[in-house]
């Protein structure tokens, strides 16, 4: 091989690594502002095209008789090979995905579901396989030429949500209609779904059809929407046990299979002590738990003694959190105190309330929908007649202040939300100690933070347990 050979091979690979390299960086890119199917696909496609082109050009560079013309038609030998080799698993994958890209039966994000699979939610395509994502993290890697011949069950297609598909059973005796409200109740209780918009109407959840017998229950079935952030397996957990606990409050039967065994070799006398034991589980106390826990949400406006309802909340917290009665008190100290400093506000505005957190750590979200409107502002603001002077003076006024500038804030343009904190407090704007022990909130709690949106305002109460 001769140096000008040799420089011209040289240079030909180069100027491949280079190309290479320039679509790689414009290929990421690209996909920072889509994430299209067709578009991952051609990107793997160029990405082999640029190797395939270099490969053929240090070819006829070595060996000038065999250009890419005489390669590729020169004998009917290598497209009796072409044609046979097309046949084989690799390029019967690399049609498969051309045609996936091209007719597009799902994109990157949505959850479908592939028979014999899983269902996934679609990370990644490639010349060969189509990537998708289940619990955990877990991937699973389905090649191209399955997805194309097997029927898709595509949730998102085309829509902003994820539709995930939930069926219940209940025995033959049940109330039918109120089984279909209390799972409804359920799907909108769950902080993780989103409402449904039918006949031009905005509803908090999906409607629930009873649709079949089975041989021992009826069958309940309903649709809950999830946006794409929301892991489907998360959402799908938090309403079964919602519903779960539902149908147990209010005698709902799931019905299951059993059996009834006689051992008649032992009789027990019925009015024998022993005759009504009752073995019973006991929960140890233990100490506090460390997994993160929600309670479900009230709404003031549809609870008669908003008050009550609160303090329900932080004992069902506390005591599923198994925190001890001093922490308790506290907290229930802090929800109670929150509920009537702020009860005007709550009451006006159907605001609702709720407890997340672990045994280590409480936070008490107070929610306002109110939108940014300063006029509607001064009327909320007005609403403080019921609250002390020295609350007024104190962390009620600073809050009023708090929620002003932030509606201000963001009708002047100035970022999607405004945030506050009590910690982050400067010297200058701190409490005295003097309003600090007049106000319980700010002397019980580690942090007190205010989000103000264009649609809601948020009021969080952090409290360290440990």
């Amino acid at each position: 091989m001769t140096t000008e050979t040799s420089i011209s091979v040289l240079l030909s690979i180069l100027i491949g690594i280079a190309a290479f390299c320039v679509w790689v960086i414009v290929f990421h890119q690209i996909k920072k502002h889509t994430s299209a199917l067709h578009v991952r696909f051609s990107g793997q496609l160029v990405k082999v095209l640029i190797i395939i082109i270099c490969l053929f050009h240090v070819i006829s560079i070595l060996s000038p008789e065999n250009s890419l013309s005489r390669l590729l038609l020169g004998s009917s030998a290598l497209i009796v090979a072409v044609i046979g080799f097309a046949s084989q698993p690799v390029i019967a994958d690399l049609i498969c995905g051309f045609l996936i890209s091209i007719n597009k039966p799902f994109e990157i994000g949505d959850r479908i579901i592939v028979d014999g699979y899983e269902p996934g939610i679609v990370e990644d395509i490639t010349l060969r396989h189509t990537v998708l994502t289940i619990y955990d993290g877990i991937r699973i890697i389905v090649p191209n030429s399955q997805l194309n011949s097997k029927v898709v069950y595509n949730t998102s297609y085309k829509k902003p949500n994820r539709g995930v598909h939930l069926q219940y059973s209940v025995s033959l005796d049940t109330n039918v209609p109120k089984a279909m409200d209390i799972i409804r109740d359920c799907v909108a209780a769950s902080p993780y779904t989103r409402g449904v918009v039918r006949n031009n109407i905005d509803e908090d959840s999906g409607p629930v059809y009873f649709l079949k017998f089975s041989d021992s229950a009826l069958i309940l079935e309903t649709t809950i929407q999830l946006p794409p952030t929301i892991s489907t397996y998360i959402a799908t957990t938090d309403i079964n046990v919602r519903v779960l606990n539902a149908f147990r409050r209010n005698n709902i039967e799931i019905p299951y299979n059993y059996f009834n065994i006689i051992d008649k070799s032992v009789m027990v006398d019925d009015k024998s002590p022993d005759a009504d034991r009752t073995v019973k589980p006991v929960l140890s106390v233990g100490s506090p738990r460390m997994r993160h826990y929600r309670t479900d949400t009230i709404y003031f406006a549809d609870v008669s003694d908003p008050v009550a309802s609160a303090m329900q909340l932080s004992r069902i917290f506390a005591k599923r959190e198994r925190i001890d009665k001093n922490a308790t008190a506290q907290i229930r100290l802090i929800v109670e105190e929150a509920v009537r400093m702020f009860s005007e506000m709550l009451l006006q505005y159907n605001a609702s309330l709720y407890l997340e957190g672990s045994g280590q750590l409480c936070r008490i979200h107070i929610h306002i929908p109110i939108k940014v409107d300063l006029k509607r502002y001064q009327v909320l603001a007005s609403l403080s007649d019921n609250v002390t002077d020295e609350t007024k003076t104190g962390l009620y006024s600073k809050i009023q202040d708090v929620i002003y500038n932030g509606m201000k804030n963001l009708q002047q343009n100035k970022g999607s939300e405004y945030q506050w904190s009590v910690r982050d407090m400067t010297d200058k704007d701190s409490f005295s100690q003097e309003a600090i022990s007049k106000s319980i909130l700010v002397s019980l709690t580690d942090d007190i933070k205010v989000t103000v949106t264009r649609y809601y305002t948020e009021i969080v109460l952090l409290k360290n347990i440990s």
